[in-house]
């Protein structure tokens, strides 16, 4: 047998297949179940720690999760705050009877959702703000009087064991910080079909490091984008 760099490599341990990626799709799972092939799912994230990046590795099979610091050069990172567009006019005219710092708040959010990830749209029209990809890949809408919408999963609504299918849920915030209600929108309706809490949905709150804590309304839409990314 040929061992082309048999000083880095130890060929007397067992040969891993290993995917890894930041998400997985659920079509993922189903063609892993019926490969002939063993493999290993990953999923990774890099976590802002202080002062430094870390680079988190989680066996998805095993949950297993390992963390390593990335050593890197700071004036060669990307920042996407940098680089946003100014607020549209669309988004404007709805905060424009908002109290100053509300409409902080809200911009605040709006840096907060655009630097998710590259990917993230911001689509505007007369009387509203979408934030995804496209139409039918919404995590986020902004709309006239103020009302604010994510879709979060069903929390009472579980499938096959382990998914929640989304909903179009209505935040009822008072400062766009703290959750008053949160009420579920059946698809294709405008009136509340059920009323949640915030409690309801901290089962999908992910830990994540972060210098600032976040408030509930982050949370949820951490939640949200984490969603969408999945769908992507």
């Amino acid at each position: 047998m040929v061992k082309p760099i048999d000083l880095e490599i130890d060929y007397n341990k067992p040969i891993r297949l290993m995917a890894i990626m930041p998400s997985f799709h659920k079509h993922n799972f189903v063609d892993k179940e019926h490969s002939k092939l063993s493999l290993e799912f990953f999923s990774f994230e890099i976590l802002e720690q202080s002062d430094s990046l870390a680079l988190s590795l989680t066996n998805i099979d095993r949950e297993k999760t390992v963390c390593t610091k990335i050593n890197y050069d700071k004036n060669d990172v990307f920042d996407l705050s940098c680089y946003l567009p100014h607020p549209p006019n669309s988004l404007l005219k709805i905060i424009a009877n908002c109290s100053p710092e509300k409409q902080q708040d809200i911009l605040k959010l709006r840096k907060h959702i655009l630097c998710f990830h590259e990917k993230i749209q911001e689509i505007y029209a007369p009387g509203v703000i979408k934030y995804g990809r496209g139409k039918d890949n919404i995590c986020v809408e902004i709309r006239q009087d103020n009302l604010f919408y994510l879709y979060l999963p069903i929390p009472d609504r579980q499938v096959m064991g382990s998914k929640y299918p989304l909903g179009k849920m209505q935040i009822f915030t008072n400062d766009f910080q703290q959750i008053n209600l949160i009420g579920y929108i059946l698809k294709g309706k405008r009136s509340i079909d059920k009323v949640y809490h915030y409690k309801d949905f901290e089962k999908f709150i992910q830990v994540i490091d972060s210098i600032e804590s976040l408030n509930q309304l982050e949370n949820l839409i951490n939640i949200a984008l984490q969603n969408w990314l999945e769908r992507l």
